[in-house]
């Protein structure tokens, strides 16, 4: 499944800008990607991923996990119980991670009642990132992607190409019987 299909269909986050910016921009293409400490490693197997991610947690360590790096730290604050494993799934990854993202642009909104200059985007992201106050280089990568390419114009043209392509595959279908 490609990267448009992938946040048409699972993401949870009114702005499908910022997650599909956040796949765009972190270069991970491996949903078996698990980060502990900013040491990412990538496996062949859910199953490899998962043993590994449970041994850090076991250990004690924060990781992040899959396509959107969902930290393990946030996954108390989401809606439905998870498993580890589930979340090696590019589907689920992106449905838990845009689930949070919502909780914590709720909590970002609130922040800016009392303080009217928060970026409420921002403030979501580096909340999801778990670098709040540490490096707002990524977080401004990622809303300068948003801001450069509307998912709403990408997947627009996605659609597009999709329905042309179909329409010639039964163009084509139709010629040969």
């Amino acid at each position: 499944m490609d990267l448009v299909t992938l946040i048409l269909a699972c993401s949870l986050y009114a702005d499908n800008s910022i997650p599909y910016a956040m796949l765009q921009t972190s270069q991970i293409s491996n949903p078996r990607t698990i980060t502990v400490a900013n040491q990412r490693k990538t496996f062949k197997t859910d199953a490899a991923a998962a043993a590994y991610a449970q041994q850090q947690l076991d250990e004690g360590n924060s990781v992040n996990i899959g396509l959107l790096q969902l930290s393990s730290r946030q996954l108390k604050k989401a809606s439905l119980p998870v498993k580890l494993i589930e979340l090696l799934r590019p589907c689920r990854n992106v449905v838990v991670a845009t689930d949070i993202m919502n909780h914590l642009q709720l909590a970002c909104q609130a922040a800016a009642e009392y303080n009217p200059e928060l970026d409420v985007q921002a403030c979501m992201i580096d909340n999801y990132l778990g670098n709040f106050q540490t490096d707002a280089s990524y977080t401004e990568q990622v809303l300068g992607y948003a801001e450069d390419h509307p998912f709403s114009a990408i997947a627009a043209k996605a659609l597009s190409s999709t329905e042309d392509h179909n329409l010639s595959t039964l163009a084509n279908h139709d010629n040969h019987h």
